[in-house]
């Protein structure tokens, strides 16, 4: 969340705000529109709100809440077929005779034909999630091995959340007795490295610590990857403690910005194993965080799974409209996975469209890809893609609370740091004080070191523009003692 490392990502604060907005309001209609499916007597109305409305009257629901949704029209033809499905007019040409929203009667198996028909769009929506897949690969996607049957005991690698190594960049390591150790998580808006625990990590050996920066999985849709990274990193210092020459007991865990975040949430858990940690900028709480500005809005969107912006997330969002649980592919990181703002729009549209269309049609996506150039194609956003909002809704809930330390955190949390500048235009100071707070609540010492930064004018602050380094975290010297010195407190460097 560095503003250097933003120079690939096209900040456009209204694309996100857009793309959200397409998802989550699919939620406010299903709940006020409401019908799942399509009788035979409302397929008279193509006009999609009419057709919700028709549906609506004919399943018995209040129509008057069209009046206040939509306008008096729309609550007549809800009247007129909560009316026809009364008088029974509606069922004469083979319509919806039972009342459950598809035209087989009830206890009446679907014909051979229908049946046939129901496997090869099954069939054909496979192999779209495949295509996917392949493509998921070309853009440096692979398949995932079970991390915990790979050895993770190679020095200076640790085996992520894919089974894969991952770098560990060491210093400070000695041949006395074992040395307490800082493992630094980078900042860099979760898409880039910010070298950050670099420059940290000399003052830190001066101290007597060993220093490890761990590198995690980049990318976007990472609120759960790349915390299971962190995770795996901290794991396998401890675990291999002999190697390392480390007190395993002796350990801390800090992050700037991106990085922060990743660090608190692992010491929230109290399930990391880590002595104490330290954030700087870091967000705690994603409620309010994302709506600090417009680019905090942004960035905390590519960060979760609530849109999908990437390959894995257009497979694994195809797998759960067609009911699955939306784990097909794990995130890879890499290429495939960053997203400029323009094309996290795009993609968070053409995935529901392309979802829509793949369930609904069974095309395979070299069709569906030409369908929706056209300006036909483009404006069908039907029933699927109104539940699939639905089920992302309830996602971005749990993203929100994964994200968010300040409400989670327990007396397991260990001793922890939060520091920034009272100016900072993407993580407000009060994220540091709630986090704090919440831990001496909980008799957790906790202690926050909060600096004036430079104040830039209102229009920068509003759209979460600073002067780099002084304003948002990132590296700066004035928050690196007090930051040691509170670890000294916990970790007792000899």
């Amino acid at each position: 969340m560095h503003k250097k490392t933003f120079a690939h990502i096209h900040f456009t604060a209204k694309t996100f705000i857009i793309a959200i907005i397409i998802a989550l309001s699919g939620v406010f209609y299903y709940q006020t529109a409401g019908a799942e499916s399509t009788v035979a007597y409302c397929k008279k109305f193509t006009v999609t709100s009419e057709n919700y409305a028709c549906n609506d009257g004919w399943s018995g629901k209040d129509c008057e809440d069209y009046l206040y949704t939509h306008d008096e029209r729309h609550r007549n033809i809800c009247v007129e077929a909560g009316s026809v499905k009364e008088s029974g007019e509606g069922t004469d040409d083979g319509g919806d005779t039972d009342g459950d929203g598809d035209d087989t009667p009830e206890n009446e198996e679907k014909s051979e034909a229908e049946t046939k028909s129901d496997e090869k769009k099954d069939e054909q929506l496979q192999k779209t999630i495949d295509d996917l897949k392949e493509l998921n690969k070309a853009l440096g996607g692979q398949d995932k091995q079970d991390p915990d049957k790979v050895a993770d005991n190679n020095y200076g690698q640790y085996v992520n959340g894919v089974g894969k190594l991952q770098q560990l960049r060491i210093g400070g390591r000695h041949e006395g007795s074992p040395r307490p150790a800082i493992i630094f998580i980078n900042g860099g808006g979760w898409h880039t490295d910010d070298g950050t625990g670099d420059r940290i990590a000399p003052a830190a050996q001066e101290r007597g610590y060993t220093t490890f920066v761990a590198t995690y999985r980049l990318g976007s849709s990472g609120i759960y990857y790349q915390l299971e990274d962190v995770m795996r990193a901290i794991k396998h210092v401890r675990n291999n403690a002999a190697m390392y020459n480390i007190d395993p007991s002796r350990i801390a865990i800090w992050g700037d910005s991106a990085g922060g975040s990743l660090a608190m949430r692992a010491a929230a858990t109290g399930k990391s194993g880590v002595a104490a940690a330290v954030g700087w900028s870091a967000p705690t709480n994603a409620y309010t965080a994302l709506f600090k500005s417009a680019r905090a809005f942004a960035i905390g969107m590519d960060h979760s799974t609530c849109v999908p912006t990437d390959a894995a997330g257009a497979i694994n969002t195809i797998d759960q409209l067609a009911g699955g649980e939306g784990n097909v592919v794990e995130n890879e990181g890499g290429i495939g996975n960053n997203s400029s703002g323009d094309g996290a729009l795009g993609t968070a549209i053409g995935v529901l469209e392309l979802a829509q269309k793949a369930k609904d049609t069974g095309k395979n996506v070299e069709k569906i890809s030409k369908d929706l150039e056209s300006e036909e194609g483009k404006k069908e956003l039907g029933e699927n893609v109104r539940r699939l909002a639905a089920k992302k809704f309830l996602e971005c809930i749990d993203n929100f609370n994964s994200a968010s330390p300040a409400l989670f955190a327990s007396g397991l949390t260990p001793p922890s740091f939060l520091a920034g500048f009272d100016s900072d235009p993407l993580i407000d100071p009060g994220q540091a004080y709630q986090m704090r707070d919440k831990l001496r609540s909980l008799g957790v010492a906790s202690d926050t070191l909060v600096l004036p930064g430079v104040v830039g004018n209102a229009a920068d602050t509003a759209i979460g523009n600073q002067v780099d380094g002084e304003n948002h975290l990132g590296y700066n010297e004035k928050f690196e003692k007090p930051s040691l010195d509170f670890l000294d407190r916990f970790i007792r460097p000899n």
